[in-house]
C-alpha cells in the first residue's frame, strides 16, 4: 500500500481485467452513443467540473484511464463510460 497526501492506494495493475456492475431497475440506465463517447472523452480534460468518478483519480491515474479509452474502440469506451456514470448514479 502507498500513500500520497492522506490517500491509501492499494497496488493493482495497470488495467482492470473485469467490472462487476449492479444495476436497479426501479432506476433505467442511460447509456452513451458512440458520438456521444467520442465527444465526451475529446471534451474531459477541458471541462471546469468533471463527472465525480473522473475528478477523483489521482492525475496520472486519469491520463492512464483517459489513453485507454482513447484506443479502444468507441463502442467499447461507450460501454465503459455507460457503466461507471450508472455506478455514479447509483450512490
Amino acid at each position: 500500500m502507498s500513500m500520497v497526501d492522506g490517500t491509501a492506494a492499494l497496488p493493482l495493475p495497470a488495467i482492470a481485467e473485469s467490472l462487476s456492475l449492479r444495476v436497479y431497475l426501479d432506476h433505467i440506465p442511460v447509456f452513451f452513443e458512440e458520438g456521444e463517447a467520442v465527444a465526451w472523452l475529446d471534451e474531459i480534460e477541458d471541462t471546469e467540473q468533471p463527472v465525480k468518478w473522473f475528478a477523483q483519480l489521482w492525475k496520472p491515474a486519469r491520463t492512464k484511464v483517459l489513453n485507454y479509452l482513447r484506443a479502444l474502440p468507441a463502442d467499447d469506451a461507450a460501454l465503459i463510460l455507460s457503466a461507471l456514470e450508472v455506478i455514479q448514479s447509483e450512490r
